[in-house]
């Protein structure tokens, strides 16, 4: 069922809507300024965390306390890790892209696309069991050089329990998922319970993703998991 669509609401009836909802706004004017030059789902996913845990989950009021600076306060320094995580980040990507490019090129121009020249384990994925999961509104999805990928099942079919890990897809898929609540619930159930979350989270989804992670070990997805016969799931738009 499509998610409806909000109704607009002008900078001052956005303010007057977190004020409603217990949230200490502050200097008004400075709180319009913020939400013109980031903008207000923007900012949900920064204020998610305080808003109050309901029996069936968030609901829209928020924890005493709670104050627009804070809120803009976490987005600036989530800003800033994410343009210093970045900037020493790129320069390994960049050479493991230019090496496992070059190797690939000597077994075929187009290696990535054809896993029958990469041996049976590319092809089969391991041992490891990974279901695509759609939104329910499509059976299949291509990628842009349409390679096909068949939907195993819609997200409101499965739970966070039938799985060990999920991988977001990239590309435009993130902006798309958003917009299913049932795939936002599934990831964030994945998340709660525990288990591992990657891939290209969308900033709805991922802001409560590391907001959790904070004072947790963080865990890398090796290239070869699920050896343990693990299963995960990809999603898909």
């Amino acid at each position: 069922m499509p998610t409806p669509v909000k109704a607009y609401k002008t900078y001052d009836e956005q303010v007057d809507l977190l004020a409603s909802r217990g949230m200490d706004i502050g200097d008004r004017d400075a709180a319009i300024q913020e939400l013109q030059h980031i903008n207000y789902y923007r900012l949900s996913g920064y204020w998610y965390a305080f808003r109050r845990q309901g029996t069936s989950g968030r609901e829209d009021t928020f924890y005493a306390g709670t104050t627009f600076q804070d809120v803009v306060r976490l987005y600036t320094f989530d800003a800033s890790l994410r343009t210093a995580t970045f900037a020493s980040l790129a320069p390994i990507e960049l050479a493991l892209r230019a090496l496992i490019g070059h190797a690939l090129g000597t077994l075929h121009e187009c290696a990535h696309l054809e896993p029958k020249v990469l041996g049976p384990r590319a092809s089969q994925g391991g041992s490891y069991d990974v279901r695509v999961i759609g939104s329910g509104t499509k059976n299949s999805y291509d990628s842009k050089e349409h390679y096909p990928m068949e939907v195993d099942a819609a997200a409101a079919d499965v739970s966070a329990s039938d799985f060990d890990a999920v991988v977001v897809p990239g590309g435009f898929a993130p902006d798309i998922m958003r917009l299913h609540p049932e795939m936002i619930g599934l990831v964030r159930d994945m998340n709660e319970a525990g288990k591992l979350v990657t891939g290209h989270l969308p900033r709805r989804m991922g802001a409560g993703l590391r907001r959790r992670a904070q004072g947790q070990e963080r865990h890398r997805l090796p290239a070869d998991q699920g050896r343990r016969g693990k299963r995960g799931r990809h999603l898909g738009r």
